[in-house]
């Protein structure tokens, strides 16, 4: 991907040049982590209980690892997580679906398709509690930051 001019509207813009290099670069640094099979992302907590008085039911969740927590804050700072974004509607694209689903289609991703993937990803999170955790145990995310590699590389 590269960028031109044309795709500048002002300095502050989040769309300029260096504010897309800097989120790709950000991004970018988490590829060698996700490629380490010693990285935990997070530990799944079952439920517990028989739902009776004296042992109540109580749900599951999940606990982001320093990793996880890191990255997601590293979303949200760098602004990967991006507002006025109807993200219900896109997830169920046929493209955010061919995205996810296949690593050809994602080792071609832009810049756009991996902000919106990302967005996407991390308010499903908010509803489906497993989201990210799938996305890290499947591969998804490392893929993501992968493609934030070489689209920094294609950049210089």
């Amino acid at each position: 991907m590269k960028l031109t001019r044309s795709t500048i509207r002002s300095e502050s813009d989040p769309t300029n040049e260096q504010h897309i290099a800097t989120r790709l670069a950000r991004l970018a640094a988490f590829a060698p982590l996700f490629r380490d099979p010693a990285t935990v992302f997070g530990t799944r907590h079952p439920d517990t209980g028989t739902g009776t008085r004296d042992d109540p039911w109580k749900f599951g969740w999940y606990q982001l690892s320093e990793v996880g927590s890191k990255f997601i804050k590293m979303l949200y700072d760098a602004g990967w997580v991006m507002r006025d974004f109807d993200w219900p509607n896109w997830a169920w694209s046929e493209k955010a679906q061919r995205l996810c689903s296949d690593r050809t289609t994602l080792v071609t991703a832009n810049y756009d398709q991996l902000a919106k993937l990302l967005a996407a990803l991390v308010r499903q999170d908010r509803f489906y509690d497993s989201a990210l955790e799938e996305a890290f145990e499947d591969g998804l995310l490392r893929a993501i930051a992968e493609r934030a590699e070489a689209l920094t590389v294609e950049e210089r």
